[in-house]
């Protein structure tokens, strides 16, 4: 399915820009959310549907989904992000087909400036949902927020860690210490920000990755599955495979 200039490929779980073929595999909830909108094109589905309480177990959250459509919005671009629309008090809803003004191209000063406001309004997001949910405030002994340097000319990194509650706040500090000296010694280290979290039953790690390569924004979700009661989700296999270095 076509949607502006990147193409959705639900079998897969794809999402792809055409324009270079980035591909973005899609985490549970974008994907889920994308394929609830596509399939109801020009109807306005309600947060309900959208949570998928009667189709995912567990459902998402309110939060997941407004998380979902920022993040969709953001891989689609602002010339794109449009075809997203949030019809307030109900839901949202995806346009077949933007109007015939749609805004000319956005000039590169123009294009970087819009990026790092929408980075920057995921920072505030983010941060704001963690001070306003007494059921996931995180432990004195471990702030939201860690900022490292990376051993690199292009800038500091954040690491940032959200806790779902008191509980798994060491495991996600450990896995930080894992992942920050990776981040660090990166030659090609566009990350700007790196946001991560565990799911409720500490069973799922997510990890998010955001960026910006000329003027062009660039995000990279990553989900690590780990059941066992002794977790270790991120291991030197795994840092291999997913090269953390390299173009989302």
């Amino acid at each position: 399915m076509q949607i502006g200039d990147c193409y959705l490929d639900i079998g897969k779980g794809e999402l792809i820009r055409r324009a270079n073929n980035e591909v973005w595999i899609l985490p549970r909830a974008e994907l889920h959310v994308l394929s609830q909108l596509s399939q109801h094109l020009d109807s306005t589905i309600s947060k309900k549907q959208l949570r998928g309480d009667e189709l995912l177990s567990p459902a998402l959250t309110d939060a997941s989904v407004t998380r979902a459509v920022f993040m969709l919005r953001s891989f689609l671009g602002p010339q794109d992000e449009a075809h997203i629309q949030t019809v307030k008090g109900q839901g949202y809803q995806m346009l077949s087909h933007l109007p015939n003004h749609r805004q000319a191209p956005i000039l590169p000063a123009t294009y970087i400036k819009h990026t790092t406001g929408v980075i920057s309004a995921l920072l505030v997001y983010l941060t704001l949902y963690v001070i306003y949910q007494p059921s996931q405030e995180l432990s004195s002994t471990t702030p939201p927020l860690t900022q490292f340097t990376l051993a690199s000319t292009l800038g500091p990194v954040e690491l940032l860690l959200f806790s779902s509650s008191k509980t798994n706040n060491a495991l996600l500090l450990e896995q930080a210490n894992i992942i920050k000296p990776v981040l660090t010694e990166c030659q090609l280290a566009y990350w700007r920000k790196v946001y991560m979290s565990l799911s409720h039953d500490s069973q799922v790690l997510n990890v998010t990755l955001t960026g910006n390569i000329e003027g062009h924004a660039q995000v990279r979700n990553l989900k690590i599955t780990d059941r066992r009661q002794d977790k270790q989700f991120i291991s030197a296999q795994w840092l291999n495979e997913v090269r953390l270095c390299e173009k989302a």
